[in-house]
């Protein structure tokens, strides 16, 4: 998420007076997960890396009041973990439950590294533990850089920790959810990112042992994210909504409450089933080694050229200023690359095996399509991202494709 300094003075209060209030909140040890023997239907575990975005312009703390402004539900439990910001209240990390509309701080664990992949986990470890439940949701709220690291921009994937000067790696995302799965034996039903250029075909893959949905943004997210209070809200009056009725809830929700504040800002937001990825590694792949064939046969790097300028052409997300995360979306790419490799080789001068590679070019450009459209169950993007398709993926820029061997 970016921040958005016109809410800052606002959101810098909220968080002052947060803190406050979460010191006179009091601690039951009876208040692990419920009462009865049979588990509630979900739990949902938030992990909050503050970084700038609460320090500067505390959205951190303005999304913990939205969350305590949902009235509680027998079928929901919530437990957060915050910390990673230079600010009262988040400059150690605090784990927290969420009862009767307030947070009631379950352990406060002092210094540690919201970044590290040991601490996320033991936060995972925790949460499944202490809140058993039917189904798990597992939010990860911070900036986001999209699916891979930024070599020299200071950026890791989620984060960073401003305390620790540090962020997790999709590695490191993986390896925690692997430790809960081992160890607790428990799958995630839908992993989310409340930030930033996190809908990527990359994370799919690393995600998919591990939960059955990924919602994330291909876009940049506004500072103040998810609406919180609006999709608790809706799933308090109906526990019984599917996990893609939820997801596509949350999308909804967060659409209709920063349309209502600007009409000009890009957003995107989309629901993927991770069970229905593989079509689409599978179709990417085979684009893939097609666009291979033919950049080794393309006299003069033509071919490195004509992808060059596909890459530029295609909806690209959180491109600007000194950073281009390299994330465009999957399926516009795949089309513009399609066409743009097509008219290097007129069919007057196609020989058999690049005639071939041209066919499966095109089947497999197909191929890709069709599989996002399946893989992808609910996506809304603004008029200003029209060709998102729910998909990214990480290209490298023209350099790089230019000197490529």
């Amino acid at each position: 998420m970016f921040a958005m300094h016109g809410k800052q003075q606002y959101r810098a209060v909220v968080s002052l007076l947060l803190c406050w209030c979460l010191a006179w909140v009091p601690v039951h040890a009876s208040a692990a997960g419920t009462a009865s023997n049979t588990p509630v239907q979900r739990t949902i575990l938030l992990y909050m890396i503050g970084s700038d975005l609460e320090s500067e312009g505390g959205f951190g703390s303005g999304d913990l009041e939205e969350i305590m402004s949902a009235q509680d539900s027998p079928h929901v439990q919530i437990a957060i973990q915050t910390g990673g910001a230079q600010s009262t209240g988040w400059n150690e990390v605090r784990r927290f439950q969420v009862r009767h509309q307030m947070l009631q701080e379950r352990a406060n664990l002092g210094k540690r590294n919201m970044g590290a992949q040991s601490e996320l986990a033991d936060f995972l470890e925790w949460g499944v533990t202490q809140f058993p439940a039917q189904e798990y949701i597992l939010v990860f709220w911070s900036h986001g850089s999209g699916s891979v690291n930024l070599v020299g921009s200071g950026l890791s994937v989620i984060g960073p920790d401003e305390i620790f000067d540090d962020g997790l790696s999709v590695a490191e995302i993986e390896g925690a959810l692997r430790r809960v799965k081992e160890r607790a034996g428990k799958q995630f039903e839908i992993v989310g990112f409340d930030a930033c250029l996190m809908g990527a075909l990359e994370l799919t893959k690393v995600l998919r042992p591990y939960a059955h949905y990924l919602l994330a943004s291909q876009e940049v997210e506004p500072g103040g994210g998810w609406s919180y209070g609006a999709w608790l809200e809706k799933l308090r009056l109906k526990p019984q909504l599917s996990s893609q009725e939820l997801g596509r809830q949350i999308i909804d929700t967060f659409f209709e409450s920063h349309q209502a504040e600007s009409s000009d800002e890009p957003l995107t937001l989309s629901l993927i089933d991770l069970e229905k990825v593989e079509p689409v590694l599978a179709a990417t792949q085979q684009w893939a080694q097609a666009s291979k064939t033919l950049l080794s046969r393309s006299p003069k790097a033509a071919a490195a050229w004509a992808l060059s300028r596909a890459r530029d052409e295609s909806e690209n997300y959180g491109r600007g200023g000194r950073f281009d995360y390299g994330m465009v979306d999957l399926r516009d790419f795949v089309d513009h690359g399609s066409n743009r490799l097509k008219a290097v080789f007129p069919a007057s001068a196609q020989q058999p095996d690049i005639a071939a590679a041209l066919i499966e070019l095109r089947s497999a450009q197909q191929a890709v399509a069709k599989s996002v459209q399946s893989a992808v169950v609910w996506q809304r993007s603004s008029q200003q991202r029209p060709r998102a398709s729910g998909l990214s993926a990480f290209v490298p820029n023209s350099f790089h494709i230019l000197n490529a061997e």
